[in-house]
């Protein structure tokens, strides 16, 4: 029997009282009021039906099957369908909770690495639908476990939280915020553009380093380094991520060399005068 049909079986209430058995069960047919009957109504027990008995149809079956044992078939596959509908909507509601916890990050307020790499891989197969190139942009947080060493794990966390803060103050509404786990983070940009793509990323880490990072007594300077790539059609997220990456540290290192040659330059000055 299909369930939207037994749904009209019963009231939604079935269950509460029961027909005192113990059982839950409550006989589809109804004894009649005095001075109800009818010639229909009132069939002699040689009929299939006791005297007094209010002849129904239900769901199809016509009165005359509605023996006692039917009745009550019916009325256990309603409260197991009652069960059944118990139990879906409480797995329901985990299964809602386990997306939840899928698709963000543990303690940042942004998406997880997961979430963040299936929406890239959605960008990835609609590149060619776009009025512009998209471009990916990673950023990672140099300096991250040199706070949690000094000033303990909560520090870095909210390091890391403040700082997804300040990169949503920079974002588009169609950009795509998301954690590559650990101390990195990743920035889908829809509306980047060849060129500006691959210039949006030493502007944001140069926003950000301009900052500094409160914690308790201290001001805490952030340590960013950051890298881009074009999104092209055939690539996989791993090619994008992998691409982004590879400019990050290319960028980091012609930083690195520039700071050096300026603490030498620094040094020479100082044994001149």
């Amino acid at each position: 029997m299909a369930a939207d049909k037994l749904d009209s079986l019963r009231p939604a209430e079935f269950g509460g009282s029961g027909g005192g058995d113990g059982t839950g069960y409550v006989p589809l047919r109804r004894r009649s009021a005095p001075g109800e009957g009818t010639a229909q109504e009132n069939t002699d027990t040689d009929g299939g039906h006791s005297a007094g008995a209010t002849a129904v149809s239900v769901a199809g079956i016509p009165a005359e099957q509605l023996t006692p044992a039917v009745d009550k078939a019916i009325e256990a596959l309603m409260a197991a369908i009652e069960r059944l509908r118990h139990e879906a909507g409480r797995l329901r509601v985990r299964v809602g909770d386990l997306e939840q916890r899928v698709s963000h990050h543990d303690v940042l307020p942004v998406l997880s690495r997961t979430a963040f790499t299936a929406q890239l891989t959605h960008v990835l197969g609609h590149v060619g639908q776009l009025p512009m190139s998209p471009s990916l942009v990673v950023m990672s947080v140099v300096n991250a476990e040199t706070v949690r060493l000094r000033h303990g794990i909560a520090a870095r966390d909210g390091l890391l939280a403040w700082l997804a803060g300040e990169i949503k103050k920079s974002l588009y509404a169609t950009d795509t915020l998301g954690s590559l786990g650990g101390c990195d983070f990743g920035i889908i940009a829809l509306t980047a553009g060849d060129q500006v793509a691959t210039d949006r990323a030493e502007p944001l880490r140069r926003a950000i380093a301009d900052e500094s990072f409160r914690w308790r007594d201290a001001a805490l300077a952030v340590d960013i380094a950051c890298g881009a790539a074009v999104l092209e059609t055939g690539m996989t997220a791993a090619t994008a991520l992998a691409r982004a990456d590879e400019d990050l540290c290319r960028a980091r290192a012609a930083a690195d060399a520039m700071r050096a040659d300026g603490k030498r330059d620094r040094r020479s000055g100082d044994d001149v005068g």
